[in-house]
């Protein structure tokens, strides 16, 4: 059976080279909240979440989604069995959704404000991986050696939060916070036991 995980990198990379070879595909799916608000194109809430500003914005959220998904996946499969790939589906697409509802409200009003990328999705999966598999531990280029997953998730959060202040391009920097708080929110809800695991595993990281 193929992972849902390929099938969202493959959709992902698809609509992006659309886009980057239609600039009227590019504008009409982008994440624009004014767009939305005065014309109702609710459509690009997900849309935007599913193309990207370039090569580099597309692999560096793909790579993360390709390595975490898979953790989150299996992490699903085995709290809901058969049923895992809709709910891992659902899970995905509506953290597309919730990370950016914050930042539409927000720019609502901006008619220039534009954002796109699978940032809120992609943070939301990783959180998720971590609660579900608080074990494990990643190789993170330029970092030479693995680190614990919940490491990552901090460094990632930081880094988030940093390019949102300061970024001044179309990435949408502000959805990685809100889709982080997603995954936590979610996992914690459908199987409130991974909290007391993470917990755990965050100080024997520190014993």
């Amino acid at each position: 059976m193929i992972e849902i995980t390929y099938i969202i990198i493959g959709v992902t990379a698809l609509m992006s080279l659309l886009a980057w070879s239609n600039p009227n595909l590019m504008q009409k799916w982008i994440f624009s909240p004014y767009q939305i608000s005065q014309k109702n194109e609710w459509y690009r809430f997900i849309t935007s979440g599913l193309i990207h500003q370039d090569y580099l914005h597309l692999i560096f959220n793909m790579v993360s989604l390709y390595f975490l998904g898979l953790y989150a996946e299996f992490g699903f499969s085995m709290k809901f069995g058969g049923l895992y790939q809709f709910y891992f589906i659902f899970f995905y697409l509506s953290a597309i959704v919730v990370a950016d509802i914050p930042v539409f409200f927000k720019y609502r009003k901006s008619p220039y404000y534009r954002a796109l990328g699978a940032s809120g999705a992609v943070s939301a999966v990783i959180f998720a991986a971590i609660l579900l598999e608080p074990n494990i531990s990643l190789m993170v280029f330029p970092i030479p050696f693995r680190i614990p997953g919940v490491l990552y998730a901090v460094l990632y959060v930081a880094y988030s939060a940093y390019m949102s202040k300061n970024s001044q391009d179309n990435i949408g920097h502000d959805a990685h916070l809100y889709g982080s708080l997603y995954g936590v929110a979610f996992i914690a809800v459908l199987a409130p036991e991974t909290i007391g695991k993470v917990i755990q595993t965050v100080q024997n990281l520190f014993a």
